[in-house]
């Protein structure tokens, strides 16, 4: 068509763009982009281009369309060039820039789209990890009166459950706003609470939510499983699993995940290996690797160390360094050194990084005796450069969470503190009890952190 000299518009202009990004051609759509954009500088074409580039993962160069195009910083008609940049880089895993874009966004927009672009940023923030920054737009989004929907709230949500208890009393404020606007039947929002709650401590309150539940999904079943697992509640994690298959809800992968922890959780070595086969014979769910690993830190914890190996030689996959750790763990326990070493020796491949692998070997060869191998493996572990990370631990008073770093004096309160514990520590020595020696009588390099 173009040989024939035959007319194109904008329309056909985009059409073929899109065509070319959707197939994955993005080199191909942008030399047709840049003959053409002079000639169509209209901003659907533009508008076009960048949504093709995000498509294909090329947010750079959708950036680059996106500064070409005329009164790109001022045009109030051109919302969704902006939404398709900011979400193209939430997309791509570039939450900043896409910040960085928001706060260039002409304020001109209509309620719901300035919304969609705010609820997008704080998404890509928790999806990236960055719950502090996710927390930090959502305030910045409620200072320029942008009021939160119900998606919004699911965004903020999912960062508070990742921090936990260090934003325990915004996701309250956010559960009685969430009750407030009406959204308190949304299941999705009420899973969300539930992991918020759990993940900040308060199960309590997490069962509230689930009980007040009127539908609940697998995710609904699967969430409060896991929060009771993950809270040592392993048996009545597991008579809410009995309730489940009562309500005849199908378990899913991530369920049988929660199940085999709490059986870990509570030491039930035959209820864990009935579930562990039944999930493939009678719910018809394939064995991750994730099961494999609950199944052999349960065998592990009970003593059935052989059995954890031979399940590990068994596996149609291969070991990760949580299998490798949950049996050096385990071999502590029992006071396996053999089984200790050879966990160690693939746990030096998988993350030499580590400083506490060749502690924990070290204390098992210590309580064997065999303080020759002991110190080896200290050796080990400095001939290879690798430096014990701090201990570090925190607590919340109040609204205020105090972080503590071994060796650290910086508190405000070092003194009145280390003045406490040194009374506590004489008491138990009237009380002829060494909380160190208690925890460990070799010198562990592992374990909390002090001052």
């Amino acid at each position: 068509m173009v040989r024939t000299a035959l007319h194109h518009d904008k329309l056909l202009l985009s059409q073929f763009i899109e065509t070319c990004s959707s197939l994955g051609f993005s080199a191909y759509a942008h030399s047709v982009f840049s003959v053409n954009s002079q000639s169509h500088p209209h901003i659907y074409v533009f508008n076009t281009m960048i949504k093709g580039m995000t498509l294909c993962n090329s947010a750079f160069e959708a950036l680059l369309v996106f500064d070409e195009m005329p009164l790109a910083s001022v045009c109030s008609d051109d919302v969704v060039v902006w939404m398709a940049m900011i979400a193209g880089y939430v997309k791509v895993g570039d939450p900043d820039t896409a910040m960085d874009l928001l706060s260039r966004m002409p304020r001109t927009q209509t309620d719901g789209a300035v919304l969609i672009t705010w609820t997008s940023v704080i998404a890509g923030y928790a999806q990236m990890d960055r719950p502090d920054e996710a927390i930090a737009v959502f305030r910045k989004m409620q200072l320029e009166n942008v009021v939160p929907d119900e998606i919004a709230m699911l965004a903020v949500l999912s960062a508070c459950a990742q921090l936990g208890a260090f934003h325990i009393r915004l996701g309250e404020c956010i559960h009685g706003y969430v009750k407030k606007r009406g959204f308190d039947q949304m299941v999705t929002l009420k899973n969300a609470l539930i992991e918020m709650y759990s993940n900040s401590g308060n199960i309590s309150n997490a069962l509230h939510v689930f009980m007040n539940m009127t539908r609940r999904t697998v995710i609904s079943w699967t969430t409060i499983i896991s929060a009771l697992a993950f809270h040592g509640l392993g048996t009545q994690a597991l008579d809410m699993f009995s309730r489940m298959e009562m309500a005849q809800v199908k378990p899913n992968v991530i369920t049988f995940i929660a199940v085999l922890s709490a059986c870990a959780h509570v030491g039930l070595v035959d209820l864990g290996r009935y579930y562990f086969h039944a999930m493939k014979y009678r719910y018809g769910i394939q064995h991750e690797i994730q099961h494999y690993g609950c199944m052999i830190d349960l065998l592990g914890r009970a003593g059935y160390l052989a059995e954890a190996l031979k399940l590990v030689s068994e596996m149609p996959f291969q070991p990760n360094a949580a299998i490798w750790g949950s049996l050096l763990a385990a071999s502590n326990i029992h006071g396996d050194a053999e089984l200790g070493e050879l966990a160690l020796l693939h746990l030096v491949q998988l993350e030499p990084w580590n400083s506490g692998n060749y502690a924990l070997l070290s204390n098992i060869y210590a309580s064997a005796g065999r303080w020759d191998k002991s110190v080896m493996a200290r050796k080990m572990m400095r001939d290879k450069g690798v430096r014990k990370m701090p201990g570090w631990s925190f607590i919340q008073v109040s609204t205020r969470t105090h972080e503590f770093i071994a060796g650290d004096t910086s508190h405000p309160q070092f003194d009145r503190i280390h003045g406490t514990l040194f009374t506590m520590n004489e008491q138990m020595k009237t009380a002829h009890y060494d909380p160190i020696n208690e925890f460990d009588k070799h010198d562990s390099d592992i374990g909390p952190a002090s001052i």
